[in-house]
């Protein structure tokens, strides 16, 4: 890529409001959805369309986030991690 192309990322400009239209239809993993700042995008994409992959190592956590998804018939995945991945 040369310098007449243009930059490769854009860096994001947080002054302005988020245009969750975009994500309609499209997929999105969401690592660390179980909780949280993940729970809160896992959350604002789903509603605004998206099939979300609910990503987190506490399957608890990710179940719950799973099942308040499936009651509001929001599309949604979940993504169990093996055992041996977790931390404890």
């Amino acid at each position: 890529m040369s310098e007449q192309d243009g930059p490769a990322s854009v860096p994001v400009d947080f002054s302005k409001a988020i245009d969750t239209a975009t994500v309609k239809g499209k997929n999105a993993i969401v690592t660390g959805s179980g909780m949280g700042i993940g729970e809160g995008i896992a959350r604002a994409f789903a509603e605004a369309g998206a099939h979300v992959t609910v990503a987190d190592i506490n399957d608890e956590a990710g179940l719950k986030v799973v099942a308040d998804l499936t009651s509001k018939g929001l599309r949604y995945e979940l993504l169990e991690f093996p055992s041996f991945l977790h931390v404890r």
